[in-house]
């Protein structure tokens, strides 16, 4: 309890001191409040809900109480249809999810901790009193027409999209790191844009102008959308790893020409910039799909497959592979690998001789061509697995049973490295003080790992992996895992690979119709009798969800004792069984 002279000394300086004191005495005071203090405030604000307002407070009010109790650090009140916040809320919590209400104005008073703070999709029309340890603030599809200047001097999220916002303070947080202020009405970014700031959204505003100075490590800056017409003098110095989308802006002529000159010069290590125009297909229109091909190929061997080209020009996504072309003519695996050339212009050998690769890889290139430089080698390594499949259910490799093993295991490998990576981004996603592009993550595994994993990523060197927040520890474990997982998991999944069942077809044709034939009457007869086996003496047999489970996991089990038998008979045949069973220390 707090002496009556130390409260009258600090009631005194509450009301002749500066706001930051009066702080301080909030709290004090919250720390005297005892849990009934608290419930008797939350049970006298959940009387005073307006009859008839759909505000679901005795959930909201059961849900404090809980929280307050078990002391937990989260308070989840989303969705409660609430008019108001409470007046006060937990003292002992750092993360408050209010999103989906009908709040339209911020409490005075809030917990000293509070870090995290969702108040999105309600009826804000100004953010007033926000908590002074804030880092993390999503306020997106309100109403919000003005920022106050004085933002927590901690925050590094601010989630301002779909509003109506006409300006942004002159001084941002000087930690924020990630700025979403898309959907808004605002005219210009402001002056001063901290350098600690990696991605900006501010599509579908009002801004006319593309600055001139932006944070060095600026990774994204998505301006799709805006009134921008001219680009800054010095444009071609903007920040180097940054993607910078100027899609859907009325950029004059002359702006086009000089961004497409731009990306054209063998030197450039400026900025991604991705941009539409009406003027782009007159500009692009000045190289054909061949001239792009060209430039991957001997000189002694391009006039012969002009022909060849020009007609595929003219097929589904054939514009979007082109600028792919151009723009994996800018990664780094071009300017330090002196090999890259030769394997691209073999690869677009291959392309040209089979429609049906075409066809995909024309697909993927579509997707890649919309954002930075690593997606744009992301894609090439997807459309180098793509060629694999390709080559195996197409024969290549039926008399090279060996090498279509070792195949298999690379793309095994590839596929466990994606499971890793998406693993990395989730635990990135939950630390409020980072924010990572997917594709650098993604990117960084196979690059770093190609060498000791033998994979058939063909790109040696990314733009970003400095900032892809994959340490060496994480590599050595990630590697460990892949062949850990491949030495306990690799033959049966080798023996339901697509592209080897196909090849399973055309080797023993006679052997693969009866393992169907075997997979059918195994689900009809057998699965039935060990279901019933399984189930009855736990009492379960008429349990549908646990019928439903388990006969999918017997069924599992027996396809894959077939699938096993088949490929390891197939490879017997063949003298190749002990490359599937090989294993990597």
């Amino acid at each position: 309890m707090i002496a009556p002279n130390v409260y009258s000394n600090l009631l005194s300086v509450a009301l002749n001191s500066p706001s930051s004191s009066r702080s301080q005495i909030n709290a004090v005071t919250e720390q005297e409040k005892s849990h009934a203090d608290y419930f008797s405030i939350w049970d006298d604000w959940q009387k005073k809900s307006k009859e008839g307002a759909g505000e679901q407070r005795d959930v909201c009010v059961a849900r404090m109480k809980d929280c307050l109790q078990r002391n937990t650090l989260e308070l989840e009140i989303n969705g409660l249809g609430l008019t108001e916040l409470p007046p006060e809320l937990p003292p002992n919590i750092t993360l408050l999810n209010a999103m989906g209400n009908r709040v339209t104005t911020l409490p005075a008073v809030w917990p000293a901790g509070i870090t995290r703070l969702d108040v999105s999709y309600n009826q804000l029309t100004v953010l007033s009193a926000l908590p002074e340890k804030l880092r993390n603030l999503d306020a997106c599809f309100n109403q919000i027409n003005h920022l106050s200047a004085l933002l927590p001097h901690k925050i590094i999220m601010l989630d301002l999209s779909n509003n109506n916002l006409d300006a942004l303070p002159e001084t941002l947080p000087p930690f924020l790191r990630t700025l979403y202020v898309n959907d808004n009405v605002i005219r210009d970014l402001p002056a001063h844009i901290p350098i600690t700031l990696r991605r900006i959204n501010a599509s579908e505003n009002r801004i006319v102008a593309l600055k001139e100075n932006y944070p060095p490590r600026l990774r994204i800056l998505n301006l799709n959308g805006n009134l921008i017409s001219t680009l800054p003098d010095n444009i071609n110095s903007l920040p180097r790893h940054c993607s910078i989308n100027l899609n859907n802006n009325p950029l004059t002529y002359t702006s086009c020409l000089r961004l497409e000159s731009l990306v054209q010069q063998p030197s450039h290590r400026s900025a991604i910039i991705i941009f539409t125009s009406p003027y782009l297909p007159i500009l692009m229109g000045q190289e054909s799909l061949f001239a792009e091909v060209s430039e991957w190929l001997p000189e002694e061997g391009r006039r012969q497959v002009e022909p060849n080209w020009n007609a595929i020009e003219l097929e589904e996504n054939a514009h979007a592979f082109k600028i792919f072309l151009r723009r994996l003519g800018k990664t780094e695996s071009v300017r330090k690998v002196s090999s890259f050339k030769h394997r691209v212009a073999s690869w677009l050998g291959t392309l040209a001789l089979d429609p049906d690769l075409r066809r995909m890889t024309f697909l993927i290139a579509k997707g890649a061509t919309e954002s930075c430089e690593d997606r744009v080698a992301l894609a090439f390594n997807d459309m180098q697995k793509a060629l694999i499949v390709n080559q195996v259910e197409g024969g290549k490799y039926d008399n090279r049973l060996s090498e279509l093993i070792l195949l298999g295991r690379k793309m095994f490998r590839l596929e466990q490295l994606e499971i890793i990576a998406q693993e990395k981004l989730v635990s990135l996603a939950k630390k409020s003080d980072v924010f990572i592009d997917e594709i650098d993550i993604y990117l960084a595994y196979q690059v770093k790992l190609r060498t000791s994993l033998q994979l058939t990523s063909f790109t040696d060197e990314m733009m970003s992996f400095d900032v892809a927040n994959i340490t060496c520890l994480e590599l050595l474990s990630a590697y460990d895992r892949v062949i850990r997982a491949e030495n306990n998991n690799f033959p049966l999944w080798f023996s339901q690979w697509s592209a080897w069942i196909c090849a399973i077809q055309r080797i023993d044709k006679p052997s693969y119709e009866r393992a169907v034939e075997h997979k059918y009457q195994a689900l009809e007869t057998i699965t039935h009798e060990k279901l019933n086996e399984e189930l009855k003496p736990l009492g379960l047999e008429n349990d549908p969800d646990a019928v439903r489970e388990q006969g999918k996991k017997i069924a599992d089990d027996f396809i894959s004792e077939i699938d096993m038998a088949l490929t390891r008979k197939v490879l017997a045949a063949s003298n190749a069984l002990q490359w599937l069973n090989a294993k990597r220390d």
